[in-house]
């Protein structure tokens, strides 16, 4: 694996690892924010199975934080974030700075795709996603990839993303990859490094929640009144800020109702120990 800095380097670096590989070589991404999980793990496998060529960033973004304290909190482990893309047999580890990126000027513009924009995750982080097109349009201009792999639990950034790909790149494909979770269900991210013992308990409360939707939802069908069953149950947990419980459908973010208005999603956030955490689950 080739670990480089500037957009020139990581330039050189391609065009060598492609000739390597011949005429018509795939190129995946995985762009990261580091501190790198088994999650992130799971989608430069499948990166590394479908395509010939992969490669990795890992930069932290300022523009798509709207939390000044949340960018300074936000985890950062460089050697072990190295460790892990090498294990899985990456091609090229993109580690710039915010200069390599953005070059001198750190600028987004306002983004609207429909209620992706505008709704639960956008209304609540304002400029979060104008932040999150803005890097992705630039690290997809330097990699310039055939394939662009994404996590399913940050579910609105997908709908987002392949919103706004559809006309600014086209010739990039969007790979969703399912939500990796640990063994009792709590999704994986890398804010939960800072959740302390007793905060993470909390924290399970918000998967569980969505789990508990899903089964009955397969129950009876009754999406309304498993979103109010579920919003009620976390409303009272001790501990945990409920910022919502909603069902969307999650190609356009619209309210979603039932099968007919397939991909239907239980979308959650919420605060535990000061660390915000999110989480989504398919109904049907």
């Amino acid at each position: 694996m080739d670990k480089v800095k500037g957009k020139s380097e990581l330039s050189k670096r391609l065009v060598e690892k492609i000739a390597e590989k011949g005429p018509g070589a795939i190129v995946g991404f995985v762009p990261t924010m580091g501190a790198l999980h088994a999650g992130h793990t799971a989608l430069m496998d499948a990166a590394r199975r479908e395509c010939d060529v992969v490669v990795v960033s890992v930069f932290v973004n300022p523009t798509q934080f709207n939390d000044p304290r949340d960018l300074e909190l936000y985890p950062r482990t460089p050697e072990a974030d190295a460790e892990r893309v090498a294990s899985t047999g990456a091609d090229v580890l993109w580690m710039p700075e915010v200069d390599d990126v953005y070059g001198g000027s750190v600028t987004k513009v306002p983004v609207d795709v429909g209620p992706a924009t505008s709704v639960l995750e956008a209304a609540r982080r304002p400029g979060h996603f104008d932040g999150v097109v803005a890097v992705v349009g630039r690290l997809l201009a330097a990699v310039r990839p055939h394939r662009l792999y994404l996590g399913e639990k940050d579910l609105q950034q997908v709908a987002v993303l392949r919103a706004w790909a559809r006309t600014a790149h086209p010739e990039v494909e969007i790979r969703v990859c399912p939500t990796e979770r640990e063994p009792d269900g709590l999704a994986r991210s890398s804010r939960n490094l800072r959740l302390s013992g007793a905060d993470r308990q909390i924290a399970l409360h918000l998967s569980r929640a969505l789990f508990s939707c899903a089964s009955r939802v397969s129950a009876d069908g009754d999406v309304a009144a498993a979103i109010a069953d579920g919003r009620a149950q976390l409303q009272q947990v001790d501990g945990l800020e409920l910022e919502y419980l909603e069902v969307v459908n999650g190609d356009t973010f619209l309210p979603g109702s039932g099968v007919a208005d397939a991909p239907v999603y239980a979308v959650v956030a919420g605060r535990v120990g000061g660390v915000r955490l999110i989480d989504a689950l398919r109904l049907a």
